[in-house]
């Protein structure tokens, strides 16, 4: 599926964004506080990478000036997003297998989605008599079977009709049985079911999103069980752990110098080989991880306990410096790889948001 409309509605500063079009790259340029980060961050809603963002907040992103009007401005919940998708020939043919050929009577779907709802609303067009047609083909129901339930019109209204005939053919009851197959008996749904699986997730990643330094494994733990959770750093450098093939708990359950020193070592070759794959600025460079205790003199969280640090190495000057220490550009860079590195891991489609400040740029990226 790929998006091609855009439109955001009833979030923060944006009341309506009108309709945007959207191509395979998409770049939003305005004013400080024009409304390109909400516009993608309501987009990013629709169904994004983290977790965490499941659903719209209308306390806390419903324009303020008018919450005291919602339930007299909305029937209902207040539309956010609304999307308009191209339906790809892969996508027609997961749906065609399952609904038959024909199935689809257009190769676009709308999807919205609302305030306080985690799920989505869909619009497609299906031609459920031609499903009909197709499971009687399938299940070799003769033409005689077929009148009795084939102008269901739907799927829903043919079960209910088999259902409730005695002494069903063989046919008849692997035709019943399928749509039984069906959410709630309807073939709509079950295309719906069938496309939600291919429609891509949202990757968004802000100028301001940018990994830790260091991180003190204490303090980790202690916000894991917090209500205010990992920050977006400490959670990008869980995420550069991962991806250069270890873990926290790894390197923190190594009981031997040796053993430690080995996993920080293939931590940072295999990130530094990655990362210079793209940044051409400075080949000199490489990362290294290190787990050291902290010493009562750095300040808190890391004077005590396991602390785990990047630092970055210039060869060509043979010195290193703390990774938060390194130009704001590389930094983010970096951080950013990280971020797409780890949901590049995911065998699914996903639309990338860049958003920078004073120009906001949409692209898409899938997973080869």
């Amino acid at each position: 599926m790929k998006l091609i409309h855009a439109r955001v509605t009833n979030y923060r500063n944006i009341l309506d964004s009108n309709p945007v079009d959207i191509g395979s790259s998409t770049c939003l340029v305005g004013k400080n506080e024009a409304g390109k980060t909400a516009f993608l961050k309501a987009l990013e809603g629709l169904n994004s990478t983290d977790d965490g963002f499941k659903r719209y907040n209308k306390i806390k992103d419903y324009p303020r000036r008018f919450f005291s009007e919602y339930d007299d401005r909305h029937n209902g919940e207040a539309p956010v997003v609304w999307t308009e998708w191209s339906i790809e020939d892969a996508d027609v043919d997961a749906v065609e297998a399952e609904l038959g050929k024909g199935s689809l009577k257009e190769r676009s779907v709308k999807i919205t989605k609302f305030y306080d709802k985690g799920g989505t609303t869909w619009s497609i067009d299906i031609d459920e008599k031609n499903v009909l047609e197709t499971l009687a083909k399938r299940f070799d129901v003769s033409d005689e079977e077929r009148t009795i339930f084939i102008d269901g019109p739907t799927t829903a209204a043919a079960a209910s009709t088999l259902e409730d005939l005695d002494g069903r053919s063989e046919g008849q009851e692997g035709v019943l049985q399928a749509i039984g197959n069906f959410r709630g008996q309807n073939a709509t749904l079950k295309a719906i079911d069938i496309l939600a699986t291919c429609l891509p997730k949202f990757l968004y990643f802000s100028h301001y999103d940018r990994m830790s330094g260091q991180i003190s494994i204490s303090r980790l733990r202690q916000d894991k069980n917090s209500s205010d959770g990992i920050s977006t750093g400490d959670q990008l450098f869980i995420d550069f752990i991962e991806y250069a093939g270890t873990t926290l708990e790894e390197l923190t359950d190594a009981k031997m110098f040796e053993e430690l020193n080995a996993k920080c070592e293939a931590a940072a070759n295999r990130i530094t080989e990655k990362i210079f794959e793209y940044w051409s600025q400075n080949q000199d460079l490489e990362i290294v991880v290190s787990l050291s205790e902290g010493k009562e003199d750095d300040p808190q969280p890391f004077n005590e306990g396991p602390v785990a640090r990047a630092r970055v190495r210039n060869n060509l000057h043979r010195a290193s410096v703390p990774f938060s220490e390194r130009s704001a550009g590389f930094i983010w860079f970096f951080s950013f790889l990280v971020k797409f590195s780890q949901v590049s891991k995911l065998d699914e489609k996903f639309v990338i948001l860049l958003d920078e400040p004073g120009l906001t740029l949409h692209g898409t990226a899938q997973r080869d």
